[in-house]
């Protein structure tokens, strides 16, 4: 028995049950992606008006309201304050509009005089050498758009180096996103200097 002072003789498994509170009713808020906002509760009794509504971030957008979706399938936009749409549960979805100054990246990366577990080179990003550009979130971008960006050849810390197409690594298009910058990636192989000496007659050319 629950309750009991008393040990019971094998385990048993005890289950919560819950009862909608009916004075009560929820309105949920949708942020699409972005922060999160609580839910709130209103009385149904008393409720009259929304509180204020709070506002969401979310990276690389601007936020354009709270719209509730109606039976027609049409929507309107609420602010907070208004009177209540009605006293039941119901949601609010947000709304964003892409920024235009979005930062994305051009990345450099030169090879190292290590190698990885399977033989091949290493890369290192060369930090000093990134480059950044402004854009619109979700819009696609590509190496060309800045042409100077794509080096033939790059000099770091005296060595030598020439970009590679072939290499694997290199990212020349991609799409703006929020949050971490979308990177384009330019890879570069190291120029060798060959000393030639002739030994005995003749010449090198």
């Amino acid at each position: 028995e629950i309750g009991s002072a008393t040990m019971p003789a094998s385990d048993y498994t005890v289950y919560a049950q819950w009862q909608a509170d009916g004075s009560k009713f929820v309105v949920h808020f949708d942020s699409d992606g972005g922060s999160r906002i609580s839910d709130h509760a209103y009385v149904t009794a008393s409720a009259t008006n929304y509180d204020n509504f709070l506002k969401p971030s979310k990276s690389g957008y601007t936020f354009e309201g709270w719209f509730y979706k109606n039976d027609d399938g049409s929507e309107t936009k609420y602010e907070g304050g208004e009177p209540f749409i009605k006293k039941s549960e119901h949601t609010f979805v947000a709304h964003w509009s892409p920024r235009a100054d979005t930062r994305y990246n051009v990345a450099y990366y030169v090879r190292t005089d290590s190698k990885d577990a399977e033989g091949n080179y290493t890369y290192r990003k060369v930090a000093e050498e990134t480059v950044s550009h402004t854009g619109t979130t979700e819009s696609k971008i590509s190496i060309n758009d800045y042409p100077e960006d794509l080096k033939q050849t790059l000099t770091v810390n005296g060595e030598e180096y020439w970009y590679n197409a072939e290499l694997e690594g290199n990212v020349l298009e991609g799409t703006i996103v929020g949050g971490t910058p979308t990177e384009l990636k330019l890879y570069y192989s190291k120029y060798f200097n060959l000393n030639i000496t002739s030994k005995g007659e003749g010449s090198v050319v």
